[in-house]
């Protein structure tokens, strides 16, 4: 379509996409870098209004067409039975059970899982969707042999 396009990604972690490791860090650094986009770690960010971006620190000011988002880390609820490490709301086992807690299930921003993306957090959905089934003896098969995707 021959647009000039401007991408920066922030990210909150000191590398992009730090969570998978160093190397697949660098290899995403890398290419962001040789498709002339601009990186921006240990930054946080707000959206004071339409198309505006202030980074932190450094109060950074971009201007946006638009503006994707991917939550990393969601805040802890307050009196939450099992608060997990890192500000993640209810720690979860494989299952999508809430750990400490009978017939509890949690997955998505509510849920300790290091990724934060729609589309995983729809297939985790699935399997405590499953599990749910399994205690209301409508589902075949045992729970404990079912994994998320």
């Amino acid at each position: 379509m021959s647009i000039d396009v401007s991408i920066t990604v922030a990210t909150l972690a000191d590398t992009p996409v730090a969570i998978f490791g160093e190397a697949v860090s660098a290899g995403v650094r890398q290419l962001l870098n040789h498709e002339g986009s601009l990186t921006v770690a240990s930054a946080n960010c707000e959206a004071p209004g339409p198309g505006r971006v202030l980074l932190n620190p450094g109060s950074r000011h971009l201007h946006a067409d638009q503006i994707v988002t991917w939550p990393f880390v969601s805040p802890s609820a307050q009196g939450d039975p099992g608060a997990a490490p890192r500000g993640f709301i209810i720690p979860v086992d494989v299952h999508c059970k809430v750990r400490g807690l009978e017939r509890v299930y949690a997955t998505g921003d509510a849920s300790d899982s290091p990724i934060k993306h729609g589309e995983t957090a729809v297939q985790r959905a699935d399997v405590g969707a499953q599990a749910i089934a399994a205690l209301a003896a409508v589902a075949d098969g045992d729970p404990q042999t079912w994994s998320h995707r």
